[in-house]
């Protein structure tokens, strides 16, 4: 069929219908109703010359080429059209016919059918493929098709750049190759720039991979996905403003969400120490894996001494908030709590950013001397509706690779080595033969109680995460669900979470407006099975159950049985009482921030969050428990405990910052004030006297067992600072820093205090003389600064008064809530930094290395004071600190190809912890140290009561000058006689003797190690991909606990011990051993250097294997994306020192399944 083609320039009185269909097709009935009539042109349209250009259009044709409909359209208008020739392989040729048609509404009716776009710019007409349109097969050459021109002309477009998580990316650099046109992204992350058809558009950003765009066709915006390089020189993330790498010389470590993902789904706290080697978190060898403590931890060693040895263990979130040791958490701008971080989903993190110097620090002022973590989340994507899920299965194994116990008949062999079986006293040869025999046959009997499998399981947890997100440019939302069940490895233990998140994200012109709102639920229960190593300690050849299987209430009397508790059977604590103890919370976090550019390089920001918590903890012990046997006064049994805990939170920034580039200056300046305020009360209950296990709320209760108590407290900060980024040609680099705090918890005379630094370098590698193959990227950086930190409670520095909860004949009164020092005045950490950043051979290898040297001087801690004064103790500033050392990290890529990656990664972190001045207060805690020994004597010692014991056991620590807040002390040992098997000890002076003297302890060894850091190696192959991660320590020592209590204090009658009684132990003369004899079970060893052992080892810390179904079989099943990954955690360790892990809850290993799905 021939192309009819026939045009006229006749201005009709009335419209004409037109029609559009494609070549080859011929017209049927049902296409008639598918004709457009079009509308008769206005009088003042209707007088325009026929000389002149005019903007309506006469056309008439039949299968015409649609290039020839631009062609006359250009010619009756004067409108030119821009587009690609390979645009022409998918339109489609027209019938058609129209008369006198506005253009706008003739392009509209045109192009409605064709799989082309247009927009109108001037007087061109910019033509693309609509985004749903097919590719062609066989694209033609890119040429730019200007009608009645014979150059190109060139377009404006917008290039928008984003991140993988769909931000946009401020300051990234646009650039056309091969021309001398180049701009910056504004804050929305939009650059405009001027380009043709062919035009290849690069989008670099220090830290992500630079991006190449090939202009084919027109569009007024083309979109730019920026990832993460692998080697993470990414941007800096402060928590006000965002900073370049490149240009900052400050020392921080950025781990991406998928990094972390690679570890497990484990809490966020305990990833970060496979990233930053001077992320430690301390082993708590009491609790091991319990799902319930919070984990303490600290970034480049301990700047404050904390909880001492002689107070009672507290890892609550009280205790830890005031931890000298701990850094702050920021996400998303504001402060938050460790507890928080701890149940917060690791699927709803973006990033998290590690600063540790002055110079990244320093916005933060008296909050900053610990290091800042700063927690990203993940923003709503815009676009279409987009739902994540992600699901994992936990298998939680009791790990128990270090405990070494006997069974039934290495126990009795053990009691006989001893001399239990031996006349002694009252107790005859007969007496003891048939004690032994009974205890032969209950082994004959079959009763080889494994005591240590009765509180545990295996425990089987899941999570979930739901997550929305949608939305256009102007309006973008997301809605996340979380819910995390938890089981510990102890039966009846476990942490249960549930998480709703709403974000909004509203831009209208120079405006954003974010709302962040987020409701958490999370219930807490200890197991019911009490203390692990209360079946640690229970005798083998000792019965559990009765013969109908219930569980006896203690266990058989044997001769030398102590107190009656010894014998109390745990498990009947567990299965026949109804004891408990629970905690949960809910909290309430809204977040609402404001954004105002009204330059491009010029911000405005301010943001208010809103948070409380209400908290419930529950401790109910059962009347027919066996601890409640001993109460004197009947009727008391059973006891109740409950604390309610409300606090209140209001945090609010406003900041500005001001980013502007001129003559190869480049500079961002920000400034800004914080107010923070927290307040919180808490009340606790005592109740007593009830009639069962099951009628357990306070209403059952016979009397309050003591009165109620109630504290409260309000703490406000408000600070000032402002930050200075500065570059000049990207080589020489310059960061300023100050802030002003005052905080309510100090007196009138301290409330204030000032906080800087100073930071420098340079860039090597944009020198012209320095470029090479070898060195692609060379930074040198140095800082200095001074920081702070506050971790006392409120009213240590100024009198608080609180009414006297007692009531007399005369009234209440008040008392003072302690004793006020109004002279206590900030921690100050003055801290130096020096680092050299390097990437080498085309960017395959990574290398940082960094020195800091830290002095914490004015330390906050308890000073004592006499008995009459009414306080025991007062705040003050007790001392000085020094915290130096080295990190190391490195990458390399050993394999880069398109569908085989293999990567090395290691790091190196050692610190040297010294205590450089004392005060008289820590002298004086010394010498309670002593005290704690000084009722020993040979009369005292023959005793088997294990507090007892355990207090003359342990090595408490002391605070000497030159030595570390981790060293550990005791006397010099010089080993165990093998004449007799009796230890003997060397003085301070040299000399030797047989006599432990508390005055005679020194130094034996330091718990820091002298390196600690982690390897990896990870391996990709087309979807597959395989992850492994190794953290190991070295140089350190640690007092072996095991071998003290296990082993030589062991109360080997009455209590398991661990096997390495029966060949460790001194026998008979002669024997060279390292323990005393084996017959000395009632003498107590106190602290000494024989247990002193080396704390190296290597730990297989995560393995995972994941599966990235690709694209084309994931979009049969209508998902965007699938992934599979199996992950283990904890699987093996290699250690120099043997000793039992998890005394009061065991450690675990943990083999996840995880499915994450995109729709």
């Amino acid at each position: 069929m021939q192309n009819v083609v026939s045009f006229s320039h006749r201005r009709g009185k009335s419209a004409t219908r037109r029609e559009l269909l494609p070549a080859g097709r011929k017209l049927k009935p049902i296409l008639l109703g598918m004709k457009l009539t079009v509308l008769l042109l206005t009088a003042a349209f209707l007088n325009v010359s026929a000389k002149s250009f005019s903007q309506n259009i006469s056309f008439t044709g039949s299968n015409v080429p649609i290039e020839k409909v631009f062609a006359e359209c250009k010619k009756q208008t004067g409108y030119s059209f821009l587009y690609p020739s390979s645009l022409l392989t998918i339109a489609h040729p027209v019938t058609i016919h129209a008369s006198n048609v506005p253009l706008e509404q003739f392009l509209k009716e045109l192009f409605k059918t064709q799989p082309i776009g247009y927009e109108i710019n001037n007087r061109s007409i910019l033509l693309f493929q609509k985004p749903d349109a097919p590719v062609p097969l066989n694209p033609k050459p890119i040429q730019s098709i200007t009608i009645g021109n014979d150059e190109p002309i060139p377009f404006p477009v917008k290039i928008r750049v984003i991140d993988t998580l769909g931000i946009p990316m401020p300051r990234a650099s646009v650039m056309v190759r091969n021309k001398k046109i180049s701009k910056v992204t504004n804050t929305d992350g939009i650059a405009e720039i001027q380009v043709e058809i062919g035009d290849v558009i690069e989008v670099s950003y220090v830290g992500y991979e630079t991006t190449t765009l090939t202009i084919k066709y027109l569009a007024p915006v083309f979109h730019v996905n920026l990832k993460l390089s692998s080697k993470g020189m990414d941007e800096v993330v402060t928590g006000y403003t965002k900073l370049r790498k490149e240009s900052f010389t400050g020392n921080s470590i950025r781990v991406t969400k998928d990094e972390i993902l690679k570890l497990g789904n484990r809490n966020v706290i305990s990833a970060l120490q496979a990233f930053d080697p001077s992320f430690r978190l301390e082993v708590n060898n009491l609790r091991g894996a319990d799902p319930n403590t919070m984990p303490e931890f600290y970034i480049r060693g301990r700047s404050g001494i904390g909880q001492k040895s002689l107070e009672p263990v507290d890892v609550s979130e009280a205790a830890l908030s005031n931890n000298p040791n701990l850094p702050i958490f920021i996400m998303d701008g504001f402060e938050i709590s460790v507890e928080r971080v701890y149940d917060f989903d690791i699927n709803r993190i973006a990033s998290v950013t590690i600063l540790k110097d002055a110079a990244a620090t320093a916005v933060y002022g008296s909050r900053a001397a610990n290091g800042v973590v700063v927690i990203q989340t993940v923003a709503p994507v815009p676009g279409k509706l987009h739902v994540d899920y992600n699901y994992t299965s936990t298998l939680s194994v009791p790990d128990l690779r270090d405990y070494n116990l006997m069974n039934a008949e290495e126990k009795i062999r053990a009691e006989e080595l001893a001399g239990y079986y031996k006349p002694e006293g009252s107790y005859t040869d007969a007496n003891l033969t048939q004690e032994l025999l009974a205890k032969r046959n209950q082994i004959k009997r079959g009763v080889n109680t494994d005591w240590i499998a009765q509180p545990l399981q295996n425990a089987l947890n899941q999570k979930h995460s739901l997550g929305f997100d949608g939305g256009f440019d102007q309006l973008r939302f997301a809605l996340r669900l979380n819910y995390d069940t938890e089981k510990g490895v102890m039966k009846g233990s476990g942490r249960e979470r549930k998480s709703a998140n709403l974000q909004i994200d509203y831009r209208l012109k120079k405006f954003q407006i974010k709302n962040d709102f987020t409701y958490d639920i999370v219930d807490a229960q200890d197991s019911p099975y009490g203390s692990f190593s209360d079946y640690t300690r229970k005798n083998p050849y000792d019965e559990a159950f009765d013969a109908n299987g219930k569980p006896l209430d203690k266990t058989t009397r044997w001769r030398w049985m102590g107190s009656e508790l010894a014998r109390v059977n745990p498990l009947y604590e567990a299965l026949m009482t109804r004891n408990f103890s629970t905690n949960s919370y809910q909290a309430i976090t809204n977040n609402t921030g404001i954004t105002w550019t009204p330059l491009s390089k010029l911000t405005v920001r301010g943001e208010i969050a809103l948070g409380r918590n209400i908290a419930r903890s529950d401790k109910f012990i059962d009347p027919a428990s066996a601890t409640q046997t001993g109460i004197d006064d009947k009727g008391r049994e059973g006891k109740l405990t409950i604390g309610r805990r409300d606090a209140y939170s209001f945090n609010t920034n406003i900041f500005a910052s001001y980013v502007n580039n001129f003559g190869g200056h480049n500079m961002m300046l920000s400034g800004g004030v914080n107010i923070k305020e927290d307040k919180g009360s808490q009340v606790s209950e005592f109740y007593a006297g009830f009639p069962s296990g099951e009628l357990n709320s306070p209403n059952y209760a016979a009397f309050m067992d003591r009165k109620s108590t109630y504290v409260d407290n309000v703490n406000r900060l408000i600070g000032m600072f402002t930050q200075l980024n500065y570059t000049y040609k990207d080589i020489y680099l310059l960061d300023l820093a100050g802030r002003v705090d005052g905080n309510s918890s100090f007196g009138d005379e301290r409330r204030f205090a000032p906080f800087w630094s100073v930071g420098s370098g340079i860039n090597l590698h944009n020198y012209e003389f320095f470029k090479s193959k070898v060195f692609n990227r060379v930074k040198l950086f140095g800082s200095f600064g001074q920081l702070g930190k506050t971790n006392f409670a409120p009213y240590a520095a100024k009198g608080t008064y609180t009414v006297n909860q007692s009531i007399y004949s005369t009234g209440t009164g008040v008392l003072i809530r302690a004793m006020e020092n109004p002279l206590l005045s900030w921690e100050i950490t003055n801290t130096t930094d020096l680092g050299v950043e390097m990437s080498l051979l085309q960017n395959k290898m990574m290398v940082n290395v960094n020195w800091y040297n830290k002095v914490t001087k004015d330390l906050v801690n308890d000073v004592d004071m006499p008995i009459s004064s009414g306080f025991p103790t007062y705040k003050d500033n007790v001392g000085k600190i020094r915290n130096r050392g080295i990190e190391l990290r490195l990458s390399y890529d050993i394999i880069r190809k398109k569908d085989f990656y293999f990567s090395v990664f290691g790091t190196f972190a050692s610190n040297k912890n010294t205590l450089l001045e004392l005060s008289n207060s820590l002298r004086r805690y010394n010498e309670l140290v002593n005290d704690e020994y000084k009722d020993f004597n040979d009369a005292l010692a023959v005793t088997e009561d294990p507090a007892r014991k355990k207090k003359y056991t342990t090595a408490h620590t002391k605070y000497v000058e030159g030595a570390s807040v981790t060293a550990i002390y005791g006397m010099r040992s010089l080993g165990v006689n093998p004449a007799d098997g009796k230890e003997v000890y060397m003085r301070p002076d040299g000399s030797i003797t047989y006599v432990w003297t508390a005055g005679d302890q020194v130094v034996i060894g330091d718990a820091t190690p002298k390196g600690q850091g982690s390897f990896a190696f990870n391996a990709v192959y087309k979807g597959f991909s395989l992850y492994a991660n190794f953290m190991y320590q070295f140089g350190g020592l640690d007092y072996n606990y095991t071998l003290v209590s296990k082993v030589e204090n062991v109360d080997l009658y009455n209590t398991n011990a661990d096997r390495r009684v029966l060949d460790q132990r001194w026998q008979q003369p002669g024997e060279l051993t390292s323990l005393k004899d084996i017959a000395d079970r009632l003498y107590i060893t106190r602290p000494t250097s024989r247990f002193i052992q080396k704390n190296n080892f290597v730990r297989i810390d995560a393995v995972t294997l994941a599966y990235d179904i690709p694209q084309q079989k994931v979009a049969k099943m209508g998902l965007s994306r699938l992934k599979i990954q199996l992950t283990g955690n904890n699987l093996a360790t290699i250690s120099s020192i043997q000793q039992e892990r998890g005394l009061d809850f065991p450690f675990d290993r943990k083999f996840e399944l995880t499915l994450r799905a995109g729709l």
